[in-house]
């Protein structure tokens, strides 16, 4: 969502693979926000951004959202000045270097397909779980 909004891709400077995932999804590595962004626009895509898949809203759920957005007047007038800002802003590539390994950063958005060499690779396997507790 971020890469819509602002039109620009997100360059993390390391190839895209399973730490690199784990990185994004747990470790929080997520682009910045740039000011003037509508709210409504920064809370879907925090929810997006839900560590715990079942808190993100669906395709289905997201068309339903953008949908209701058409139909309120106060919403498209925040959507429109926004949007008006932003092009006036000089947005940078954010990038994110944590690897010098000469890749060039470029990915596109891949299915993270949880498989053993997935938990291996992220080090899940190290965590200790003996004192977790499960709230609701």
């Amino acid at each position: 969502m971020w890469e819509i909004l602002y039109g620009k891709s997100v360059s993390y400077n390391q190839e895209f693979g399973t730490q690199l995932q784990f990185k994004i999804c747990r470790g929080n590595l997520r682009p910045k926000i740039i000011e003037d962004t509508p709210q409504c626009y920064i809370n879907l895509m925090k929810k997006c951004w839900e560590r715990d898949p079942i808190k993100r809203p669906s395709a289905q759920k997201i068309i339903e959202i953008l949908t209701e957005w058409q139909n309120d007047k106060n919403i498209l007038l925040e959507l429109t000045k926004s949007e008006e800002l932003l092009k006036n802003q000089s947005i940078h590539i954010q990038s994110f270097s944590d690897s010098s390994d000469g890749s060039d950063g470029s990915y596109k958005s891949k299915f993270i397909e949880f498989t053993t060499s997935f938990y291996q690779d992220s080090e899940l396997n190290k965590l200790n779980f003996k004192d977790l507790q499960i709230t609701d």
